[in-house]
């Protein structure tokens, strides 16, 4: 029984893996999101140029 408990130190290093892993993936979407929204922004700042002339 006591051969299937995991030892703390391997358990920490994966929590601290997939932690890193998800930091990663929310920030490229992040960035991406803001990308598309930097784009969209200065699509409608265009638009309202636009339509005041």
């Amino acid at each position: 029984m006591k051969d299937e408990k995991v030892p703390t130190s391997i358990v920490i290093l994966i929590v601290i893996i997939v932690t890193i892993i998800i930091v990663a993936i929310v920030a490229m979407v992040y960035g991406l999101v803001q990308e598309r929204n930097k784009l969209s922004v200065e699509e409608v700042v265009s638009l309202n140029l636009e339509k005041s002339e």
